[in-house]
């Protein structure tokens, strides 16, 4: 089955038929993770061209220039020449205003932008859930984590960890709610604590934000060889994920 960044290429590239084009247009419309894969690989494609294009920018801009002030328009009326200075001037602005906006989103992802990576990539709100049978201490943890106060989720998971050390769901959401709060390092010790352990039924969710919080801090080297790990993994629930991104930082390499 075509994976979303597959599909993108094709897209870009041109090699949809008309009627899939429309259903893959209609798509990013509502699909924010189909709308944002989009944008993120068009932008890489900028990124590779600016360069070229700026360069053939110019050589347009000193073109219209030289017709701006040939000596062949010398002999059209008042009228025609003040048009035409008016629309090359107009052209030329226009193409200024392009030259810019090329080299501002050159400059911008000079960077190997990991935390837009991070962002489209980031969704543990699938997981942070309450069942019926959870206590008070923790349904008031994951509300506050719901609520996006994520310091003090985590400080409320990490209180809760204290009296169940061994409870890798409590490990593990405990380990979303610093990386969401921003506490990098301390995720990285909770997620690595769960793959210490014998194999568990968080291990493979463990390793797959694990590696997104490398993306984030700019370890992508380790990233990838996470990633590479999950990608090869049978069943792993991150797995189509993994291959994607993973895709996506050795292109930028």
């Amino acid at each position: 089955m075509e994976d979303l960044f597959e599909k993108v290429n094709r897209y870009v590239e041109g090699k949809m038929e008309p009627a899939e084009k429309q259903d893959f247009e209609a798509k990013c419309h509502h699909d924010p993770k189909t709308a944002a894969a989009l944008k993120l690989w068009t932008d890489l494609d900028n990124m590779d061209q600016s360069v070229e294009t700026e360069l053939n920018l110019r050589e347009q801009l000193k073109d219209i220039h030289q017709q701006l002030y040939s000596k062949e328009s010398a002999g059209r009326s008042i009228f025609f020449s003040k048009k035409s200075y008016w629309i090359a001037a107009a052209s030329i602005a226009a193409l200024l205003i392009l030259v810019i906006s090329i080299s501002i989103l050159s400059t911008r992802h000079k960077p190997t932008g990991n935390e837009e990576l991070f962002a489209l990539y980031f969704k543990p709100e699938q997981l942070m859930q309450i069942s019926r049978s959870a206590g008070q201490p923790f349904a008031k943890a994951v509300r506050l984590f719901q609520q996006a106060d994520y310091a003090a989720a985590a400080a409320s998971f990490n209180q809760l960890l204290k009296q169940d050390t061994a409870n890798y769901r409590l490990m593990l959401y405990s380990g979303l709610a610093e990386t969401a709060a921003g506490n990098y390092e301390g995720a990285i010790i909770v997620y690595q604590d769960i793959l210490k352990a014998d194999a568990n039924l968080y291990s493979g969710y463990a390793r797959w934000f694990l590696a997104l919080v490398h993306i984030r801090t700019g370890q992508t080297d380790t990233a990838i060889e996470e990633l590479g790990y999950i990608a090869h993994t049978k069943g792993h629930p991150f797995k189509k994920e993994a291959t994607e991104l993973s895709a996506i930082l050795n292109k930028r390499r």
